[in-house]
């Protein structure tokens, strides 16, 4: 009598198992996930890779950035002096900001002010911050709104 009460048992147990997943299987709600979508970026930090005529390649980090891995950019600038900048397009500002390595306690709340400068005072190996007015998630090429380089000034300077 036992044997026959323990296969009751597993065959019961089975018919409720194989129930649950039917039951499943055709009543449970599919799950409509939605894409994720991703905010557009439109600044890069990197550094200077390469500089040749009216562009520069820049090396942009994925741990500085949001991106999913490193990227390399070339970004062109505009010079109303190359007629870049016609039909309404500015041209390319740029600026340099030097951070002070070390920031006393009277100079806590003072602003770091940035410095005009010129495509020619870029050097290879200078780290930039870069503005665009395109989505730089999927794009490798782009003209530059701004470029601003940025030092960090060491105490004997």
């Amino acid at each position: 009598m036992p044997k026959k009460f323990i296969f009751i048992l597993v065959v019961i147990l089975a018919i409720l198992i194989l129930g649950w997943f039917v039951f499943l299987a055709f009543f449970q709600k599919e799950v409509k996930l939605k894409p994720i979508v991703l905010p557009p970026i439109f600044s890069v930090v990197g550094e200077i890779t390469e500089i040749t005529g009216n562009s520069v390649k820049v090396k942009a980090l994925k741990i500085q950035n949001s991106f999913s891995e490193d990227k390399e950019f070339l970004v062109l600038v505009a010079s109303p002096v190359r007629g870049d900048a016609s039909n309404g397009a500015s041209s390319t500002v740029f600026s340099k900001m030097e951070i002070p390595q070390t920031i006393s306690q009277e100079d806590v709340s003072k602003p770091i002010l940035a410095q005009k400068s010129s495509f020619s005072d870029l050097k290879i190996k200078d780290n930039v911050a870069v503005e665009s007015e395109v989505n730089l998630r999927d794009v490798s090429q782009f003209t530059a709104k701004s470029m601003q380089v940025l030092s960090i000034k060491l105490p004997s300077e």
